[in-house]
C-alpha cells in the first residue's frame, strides 16, 4: 500500500532526499504549491514531523520519517470505516433486532415499532428475536438494562460496528428512544393522521459512532389537551405521557402506561348534588355543605372544608380506591369551578388567618394527607390554585403527600414570568409545596376555538419559566375540536416544548411546517409568522375569551390569509397528505370569512378586486370539513357553550357575531 501511495501520489524533489506529496490528498492541507521549489522557506512542524512552506503551500515529508506518518493516515481511514454500522443496503439488511435480556415488556411494542417504521423506510424486513446474538451479527438491542440519570431518559447509542443500542428508564423510555431513533432517521410523527418517512430504498444506510442521544425530559408530567392526544398511539410516538380525561383511550400497558394524573375541581368520593334533596338522597350530611352568609343557608355548590366528618369521609374513599387500584397515584380535593366557598364561622377564620381561600383546600388536603399516608404512602392529594384559591395561604406549609397544580386564565402573549401577579403567586406555591408544583395552563380561545390563535411561539418562553422555576409537569387545556386552529400543530410543539423547552419555537414551527404540509409549507410558514404580527401590532392582549376577531384582523388582513392558503392548497394538490392537512388548516380563514362576511368581508373583497367564496360555499366547505375530518357536531364545540351544531345552524339562518 505504502509503495503504491508513493508512486501515486508523491514526487520526489531534484536537489535534496525529501518528496512532496500531489494535490489528491486533499485531507492533509487545502492548497499545494505543485511544481514549485521544495527547499525553500520551510517551517518545521516538530508533532507530525512534516514540513511546509507557507509561501508555496507545498507538503514536504522526511522519507526516513514518512512511514511512521502514512500507516498513521491509513489505520485512521480504516478504523473510521470500521466505526460505522451498516442499517441496509438497496432494500436488504442483515441487521436483526434483537429484545434484550431482563428488558421491560414494552421493549417488544418498541422493537414492532421499530421494524415496522424500518421497513417503510428502508424496504428491507427486519427481524425481531428475544434470543441471544451472536456478537458478529449486526442487531439493533432493544431494552438493555440501563442505569438511568432522571425519570423517563432515553439512550440511542453506537456500541460497535455491529450493536445499536436503544433503551431507557422505566417502561416508556425504551418506546420513547424508539421513536427518536426513528426521527433521527428523518421520520416525521406531525400529528396521528400525519406522517411522513423518508424514502431510503436505494443505496446504503450507515450509522457512525457519533450516534448517541441521551436525554430526558424537563417535566415529569406532560399533556396537552386536544383532539390528537385522543390517539394513544401517537401521544406515545411524540413522548405525551399523560392521558387525563382521554375516556376509553387512556394509555395500554404495552405503551408503559401513562403518568397518571387527576386535576379536578371537587373532592374525591363526593358526588355532586342538585339540590339539599339530591344530598341527603346521596348520603351527605347537610353539614358538609357550604354555608352562605348572602343567603344564610347552605348550598351545594362547594363543600365546607374544615368539617371533619365530611375529610373523613374522603380519607375513607381514597384508601377504599387505592386498595383495588394501587396505580393511581393522584386524588383530587378542590373547590369548583365557582367562587360560593364555604363562609361558616370555622372557614371564615382560617380564611382571615391565612388571608386568602385557598387556605381551606390546603388545610383539607392536609387532613386528608396525614389519613392517608401509612395506608397509602404512594397516594397523593392534588388541590388546584385557580380563581379564588389562586392566592396563596401566608404560611399553610402543604404536607409532602399534597401537591398543588396551579391554573391562571391570563393573556397568552406573554411568558408568565411578564405577568408579576401570577409568577408571585407560582413562586410561593413552589416553596408552599416543597417543589411539588404543577400547571393548568390554556392555548385556545373558548369563545372561537375555530379562529386564529396565533400564540403557539409563546409556549417557548412560558416553558421556560416553568423549567426555571421548578415546575414538575404541565397540562395544557388545547381544545377536543379537530378543526380548531392548527390543533395539530399546537399539540406536536407542546410534545416537543414540554420534553425540551430550551429548543427555538420557531424553528420547531418550521420543521412541522415543513414536514407536515409539504409544498404548501412556505405559505404556511408565513401566515403563521403574519397572524402573529397582525395581533400584537394592535397592542392588545390575547386571552381565553375573545369571541370576534374583528379587533385583531382587518378585512385586508383575512384576504392575505385566504390568498396565502389558496397557494398552499394548490401547491399541495398533488399529494393528498399534506393537502389533507393543509385543507384542514384553512377552516380558520373560512370561519372568518363566514362569520363577518356579511358584515365586512364581502365589501372589502369586492372593494380590493378579490373573488371570495359565496356565503353558501363558505357553509358548503364547513359542512364537508365536519364530514371528512370526524367532528361529531353534538359534543365537539364551535365555541364553549356552543356547539358544532348549533353554530351551523345559527350560521345557515343568520349571524354568530352582532
Amino acid at each position: 500500500v505504502l509503495d503504491s501511495w508513493f508512486s501515486h501520489c508523491c514526487t520526489p524533489c531534484g536537489e535534496c532526499d525529501r518528496v512532496w506529496v500531489c494535490p489528491s490528498v486533499k485531507y492533509i492541507t487545502k492548497k499545494w504549491g505543485v511544481g514549485q521549489e521544495c527547499c525553500d522557506k520551510i517551517i518545521r512542524r516538530q508533532h507530525l514531523n512534516w514540513q511546509h512552506s507557507p509561501g508555496f503551500g507545498i507538503i514536504k515529508v522526511d522519507m526516513k520519517k514518512s512511514i511512521t506518518f502514512f500507516v498513521f493516515i491509513l489505520l485512521t481511514i480504516s478504523n473510521a470505516l470500521a466505526f460505522s454500522f451498516e442499517l441496509a443496503r438497496d432494500g436488504h439488511t442483515r441487521v436483526v433486532i434483537a429484545i434484550a435480556k431482563g428488558a421491560p415488556p414494552t421493549a417488544t411494542y418498541a422493537a414492532n415499532e421499530l421494524s415496522k417504521y424500518l421497513e417503510k423506510l428502508t424496504g428491507a424486513k427486519f427481524r425481531i428475536t428475544d434470543k441471544n446474538v451472536s456478537s458478529s451479527r449486526p442487531k439493533i438491542i432493544v431494552g438493555t438494562p440501563y442505569k438511568a440519570q432522571k425519570p423517563e431518559e432515553i439512550c440511542v447509542r453506537y456500541k460497535d460496528s455491529n450493536t445499536i443500542e436503544i433503551t431507557g428508564e422505566g417502561q416508556r423510555g425504551p418506546i420513547y428512544a424508539a421513536y427518536a431513533f426513528l426521527e433521527y432517521l428523518g421520520c416525521g410523527f406531525w400529528s396521528p393522521e400525519n406522517e411522513s418517512i423518508p424514502n431510503k430504498k436505494v443505496g446504503m444506510i450507515k450509522l457512525t459512532r457519533d450516534l448517541k442521544i441521551i436525554e430526558a425530559p424537563a417535566f415529569e408530567y406532560r399533556q396537552p389537551l386536544s383532539n390528537g392526544t385522543y390517539s394513544r398511539e401517537w401521544r406515545t410516538k411524540v413522548g405525551i405521557n399523560g392521558d387525563m380525561w382521554m375516556l376509553w383511550r387512556e394509555g395500554l400497558p404495552e405503551h408503559g402506561g401513562a403518568f397518571q394524573m387527576q386535576m379536578g375541581q371537587w373532592a374525591f368520593g363526593i358526588p355532586r348534588c342538585d339540590s339539599l334533596e339530591d344530598a341527603a338522597s346521596k348520603g351527605l350530611d347537610i353539614e358538609w355543605l357550604a354555608w352562605r352568609k348572602d343567603t344564610q343557608s347552605r348550598t351545594t355548590a362547594e363543600l365546607c372544608l374544615t368539617n371533619t366528618k365530611l375529610l373523613d369521609r374522603i380519607a375513607s374513599k381514597v384508601k377504599g380506591h387505592h386498595k383495588s387500584h394501587p396505580g393511581t397515584t393522584y386524588y383530587n380535593l378542590s373547590f369548583g369551578d365557582d367562587d360560593k366557598y364555604c363562609q361558616c364561622p370555622n372557614c371564615s377564620k382560617l380564611m382571615k388567618e391565612q388571608g386568602s381561600a385557598s387556605a381551606l383546600v390546603v388545610n383539607a388536603a392536609n387532613y386528608v394527607g396525614r389519613q392517608i399516608a401509612k395506608e397509602c404512602p404512594n397516594a397523593r392529594m392534588m388541590i388546584l390554585a385557580y380563581w379564588v384559591s389562586l392566592p396563596p395561604p401566608k404560611t399553610l406549609m402543604l404536607e409532602p403527600n399534597v401537591h398543588v397544580s396551579i391554573a391562571h386564565l391570563r393573556d397568552f402573549m406573554k411568558p408568565v414570568s411578564k405577568i408579576p401577579r401570577y409568577w408571585k403567586y407560582m413562586n410561593a406555591w413552589y416553596k408552599l409545596s416543597r417543589g411539588n408544583l404543577f400547571t393548568w395552563d390554556y392555548s385556545c380561545n373558548f369563545r372561537s376555538m375555530l379562529t386564529p390563535t396565533p400564540t403557539i411561539d409563546a409556549m417557548g418562553p412560558t416553558y421556560r419559566d416553568y423549567k426555571k422555576l421548578g415546575l414538575r409537569g404541565i397540562f395544557s387545556q388545547n381544545t377536543v375540536t379537530p378543526i380548531a386552529d392548527f390543533d395539530d400543530l399546537r399539540s406536536w410543539i407542546f410534545a416537543k416544548l414540554s420534553w425540551n423547552p430550551d429548543q427555538d419555537e420557531w424553528a420547531l414551527i418550521d420543521k412541522w411546517c415543513d414536514g407536515a404540509c409539504g409544498k404548501g409549507s412556505p405559505y404556511m410558514k408565513e401566515w403563521l409568522r403574519f397572524s402573529k404580527q397582525c395581533v400584537t401590532s394592535k397592542g392588545k392582549g390575547f386571552g381565553p375569551y375573545l369571541p370576534d376577531m374583528r379587533p385583531f384582523f382587518t378585512p385586508a388582513e383575512v384576504l392575505k390569509g385566504y390568498d396565502l392558503f389558496q397557494k398552499a392548497i394548490e401547491a399541495t394538490k398533488d399529494d393528498p397528505r399534506t393537502n389533507r392537512q393543509v385543507r384542514k388548516q384553512y377552516i380558520s380563514i373560512v370561519t372568518m370569512l363566514l362569520t363577518r362576511y356579511n358584515f365586512d368581508m364581502k365589501a372589502a373583497a369586492d372593494s380590493a378586486g378579490v373573488q371570495i367564496p359565496s356565503r353558501n360555499e363558505l357553509i358548503k366547505i364547513m359542512e364537508d370539513a365536519i364530514k371528512e375530518f370526524k367532528c361529531q357536531p353534538s359534543w365537539h364545540n364551535y365555541a364553549e357553550g356552543m356547539k358544532l351544531e348549533t353554530f351551523m345552524s345559527k350560521i345557515r339562518n343568520g349571524e354568530v357575531l352582532k
